[in-house]
C-alpha cells in the first residue's frame, strides 16, 4: 500500500526476479475463492483493481496447496510459495498482531478444507476400486487417430498433458482432417505413475489436438479428459471421445479421437526404449520386387487395342491378368468369371517375406476387390481402372501386381499378392490402399 508520498509501508523485498514486491494486511483477502488459490496483491495506479480491495491488484495467483506458512513472530508472517517453476519467500507485516493470526488460521482452516475436498475427489474417483499400498503403473498409451476434425485443411498433432505438465507430443500429420498416427507420427509412448497419484489428478490425462499453423496462436482443434477410472481399468480396446473446446480456446465440438490404453508389458517398455534410443528404421520397400515375372501392359494405345474377352463355345472368357500361370499358361490365359472366382481363392504360389521384426508374423493375403470407380479416359474402348494394392506395415511397404483394365480385379494366386509381415510392436497398425496405376501422372487413391 502507498502513503501520499508514494513511500511503501511494510517490508520490502527483492525476490529472484529483481523485482521489488510489498504485501501488509490491507494485501491479505481472508476469502479464498473456490479454486483454492491464493492472491498476493500489490498496489497499482491503472484500472486493473480488485473488487472491495482499492487499488490492490493480484500479481501472484498460487494454488493454496503450494503456499505454506513458514514462521509467524507477532506482527509478522513468512510465507513461502512455488511460482512458475521458482521457489519464492516472503514476509508478510500486519498493523495488528490479531490479524497476523488471523491470516494464519484462514490459511490452516483453507488447507484443511482442500485435504477434506481432495479426499472426497479421490474416494470418489476410486469406486469399488481398491488400490494397493505402493501400486505402480506402467501404462501403454496409444494414439490412434482423429475423425471429421473442423476447419478445411488442418495438419493436426497431439499434445498430451498430465497434471498440468506436458508429457508427451506427436508428431503432424499433414493436410488431413481424418489423421492416423503410426509409431513414427508418435503414436505410442509409456506413462509410469503411482496408481494414487492417477487417482488424485482430476482431470486425467488431458489430449489436446491442434493444428500446426504457425501464423496462428489459437490452433486447438478441441481436447479429451480421459478420467482416472477409465485409464486404471482400460484394457487395451480402441475408444473414440468427442473433441471438446478448452477454456479460451474456440468453440468447435466437431471431431473425434481414438485411444487405446493397456497395462504394458516388459516387451512394450523395452521395445519404445530401443526405439526411442536408435535412428529411424529404415523403410523396406518391395514395391518392384517381381515375384514371379509376369508380362504387363503397354502403352495407352497398346491397351485400347488389346482385347480382354471372348466369346468361346457360347461362353465369355476373360483374358486372366496380369498373366497367366507360368506353369499352365494355355489353360489359363483365358477363364470364365466362375473359373477365375476359383482360381483366386487358391492358396498362393509364392510369399514375400519381410520387415525387421521379431516378435510374430503377419500373414496378409489380398484376393481381390469389387466395384472400383473408373479413373481412366476411353471407357467405351475397355479402358478402365489399372487397379493394385499398397500395403504398408511399421518399417517394410509392399505391392500387388497391376491388374489392367477391370473394376473387379482378382489377384491370382502366381502373381505378386501374398505377403509375411514380420512384427515389431503388437499395437502396430496395417495400412492397405487400392490406387489405379498410372505412368505419367502419379497413382490415383482409390
Amino acid at each position: 500500500r502507498k502513503d501520499k508520498n508514494d513511500s511503501y509501508r511494510g517490508y520490502k523485498e527483492s525476490d529472484r526476479s529483481g523485482q521489488d514486491s510489498v504485501v501488509d494486511s490491507v494485501a491479505c483477502d481472508y476469502s479464498l475463492a473456490e479454486d483454492t488459490a491464493t492472491s498476493l496483491m500489490e498496489t497499482s495506479t491503472n484500472n486493473n483493481s480488485v473488487n472491495g480491495l482499492g487499488d490492490w491488484f493480484a500479481k501472484y495467483k498460487v494454488p493454496l496447496k503450494r503456499f505454506d506458512i513458514v514462521e509467524k513472530k507477532k506482527r509478522t508472517v513468512i510465507v513461502s510459495f512455488l511460482f512458475r517453476g521458482l521457489q519464492y519467500r516472503r514476509e508478510f507485516i500486519f498493523d495488528t498482531e490479531q490479524e497476523a493470526n488471523r491470516f494464519c488460521q484462514v490459511i490452516e482452516n483453507e488447507k484443511q478444507l482442500l485435504g477434506f475436498r481432495a479426499k472426497a475427489r479421490l474416494d470418489a474417483a476410486l469406486g469399488d476400486i481398491q488400490l494397493k499400498d505402493g501400486e505402480r503403473l506402467s501404462l501403454l498409451v496409444d494414439i490412434v487417430s482423429a475423425t471429421d476434425l473442423p476447419t478445411k485443411s488442418p495438419d493436426p498433432y497431439v499434445i498430451v498433458r498430465f497434471q498440468g505438465k506436458r508429457i508427451h507430443k506427436t508428431e503432424h500429420i499433414s493436410n488431413s482432417k481424418n489423421p492416423i498416427w503410426t509409431l513414427r507420427k508418435g503414436s505410442l509412448f509409456i506413462l509410469n505413475v503411482d496408481a494414487l497419484v492417477l487417482f488424485e489428478a482430476n482431470d486425467g490425462l488431458i489430449l489436446e489436438v491442434k493444428d500446426q499453423d504457425g501464423y496462428s496462436k489459437r490452433n486447438s482443434l478441441g481436447a479429451v479428459s480421459v478420467s482416472p477410472q477409465t485409464i486404471y481399468n482400460w484394457d487395451g480396446e480402441r475408444k473414440e471421445f468427442e473433441l471438446k473446446a478448452l477454456s479460451g480456446e474456440t468453440v468447435y465440438n466437431e471431431g473425434t479421437l481414438a485411444l487405446r490404453i493397456r497395462r504394458a508389458t516388459d516387451h512394450d517398455i523395452e521395445f519404445l526404449n530401443k526405439y526411442n534410443k536408435s535412428s529411424k528404421f529404415e523403410i523396406k520397400n518391395v514395391a518392384g520386387d517381381i515375384l514371379p515375372t509376369l508380362e504387363t501392359s503397354g502403352s495407352a494405345l497398346k491397351k485400347l487395342m488389346k482385347v480382354n474377352r471372348k466369346t468361346e463355345m457360347g461362353k465369355t472368357k476373360y483374358l486372366v491378368r496380369p498373366g497367366p500361370d507360368p506353369k499352365r499358361t494355355v489353360e489359363t490365359e483365358w477363364l470364365t468369371k466362375e473359373q477365375i472366382e476359383e482360381e483366386a481363392l487358391k492358396p498362393s504360389h509364392s510369399w514375400l517375406d519381410i520387415g525387421s521384426g521379431n516378435l510374430g508374423k503377419v500373414f496378409v493375403e489380398i484376393i481381390g476387390c469389387d466395384g472400383l470407380p473408373n479413373m481412366d479416359t476411353g471407357s467405351s474402348f475397355g479402358n478402365l481402372t489399372d487397379a493394385f494394392v499398397s500395403v504398408v506395415y511399421e518399417d517394410c511397404f509392399a505391392r500387388t501386381h497391376t491388374v489392367d483394365d477391370c473394376l473387379s480385379p482378382r489377384f491370382m494366386p502366381w502373381s505378386r499378392r501374398a505377403f509375411i509381415l514380420h512384427m515389431m510392436h503388437t499395437s502396430s497398425q496395417l495400412f492397405v490402399g487400392v490406387f489405379d496405376s498410372d505412368p505419367h501422372t502419379t497413382n490415383d487413391d482409390l
